[in-house]
């Protein structure tokens, strides 16, 4: 998951996820924010909206992380390691990364080879995947803060303004769902 254009082309995926706000910390990572009383519509959004994302937390496999683990290990090639000394530190990647998603690991491979020059040991892939998958864990905390609201039963809104609001969520979610098909998934 890049940098998602959301709503109107002119948010993010960071400033706003559907119903609701995620905001990046000065740490990198992102966090969900509180959300008060939702309405009917949004608590049925935020329904779809998590069945659709929880799609994308199935880990990765072994043989993946593997391929990705030598991928990245290439362009820091060394001659003179065995087959066996390639086996124990595919294992120690495998080991380190097996709990996050591929598109996650793909997206750290790619960032720490655009960022960094020295070769990569897996904590460094790691606390690049836990930055990255923070911001689907904040769109799925949001969208399980907004099922355990209590509902605003009170709140009137427009039919116009309740029309805005699905189309704004309909987009926000192809725009996940277009944004994790292009992200490699």
């Amino acid at each position: 998951m890049t940098e998602m254009q959301c709503v109107e082309g002119s948010r993010t995926l960071k400033d706003e996820i559907v119903f609701g706000l995620i905001q990046k910390t000065d740490s990198g990572y992102y966090r969900s924010v509180d959300i008060l009383k939702p309405t009917e519509d949004q608590r049925q959004s935020a329904r779809r909206c998590l069945l659709e994302v929880e799609k994308h937390f199935t880990p990765a496999d072994r043989n993946y992380i593997k391929g990705a683990a030598f991928i990245l290990l290439r362009h820091f090639y060394e001659k003179n390691m065995t087959d066996q000394e390639y086996s124990a530190i595919a294992q120690d990647w495998i080991d380190v990364l097996s709990r996050f998603p591929a598109w996650v690991i793909k997206e750290a491979r790619i960032e720490y080879l655009s960022k960094f020059k020295k070769k990569p040991v897996p904590a460094d892939i790691s606390e690049l995947c836990e930055k990255s998958f923070s911001r689907a864990h904040a769109l799925k905390a949001q969208c399980r803060k907004v099922l355990d609201a209590p509902v605003d039963v009170e709140q009137e809104i427009t039919e116009a303004e309740r029309l805005e609001m699905l189309s704004r969520i309909s987009q926000a979610v192809e725009n996940v769902k277009k944004e994790l098909i292009d992200g490699g998934l």
